[in-house]
């Protein structure tokens, strides 16, 4: 893969989740103010259209997606933890019903 679709795919995935009617330009935006970059310098790297990537830039692209992801996964984990916890309380309920039935 390309330094330019490596940083496009990145900076997309820093961009964080889109919520439907999300415009592109809020998105390029968001990451550039999370990358502190320029909204054009973001711009031109979302649309593959950089002339070059910089390490610097490829490894703040890196690192932004992996505390992104890193970010989402513990959202994610907290929402089935707590799912989980809902489930034991309803088979509790249902445990103690049966007992006194």
């Amino acid at each position: 893969m390309s330094a330019s679709v490596e940083a496009s795919r990145l900076i997309r995935s820093v961009a964080g989740p889109v919520a439907a009617g999300t415009k592109v330009k809020t998105l390029i935006h968001r990451a550039a103010r999370l990358l502190g970059w320029s909204d054009s310098r973001a711009f031109d790297v979302w649309y593959e259209r950089a002339r070059r990537i910089d390490a610097a830039e490829m490894d703040a692209l890196r690192k932004a997606a992996r505390v992104r992801a890193e970010d989402e996964a513990r959202e994610r984990y907290t929402e089935v933890m707590g799912a989980l916890d809902d489930i034991r309380r309803r088979l509790d309920a249902v445990e103690e019903d049966r007992r006194r039935a």
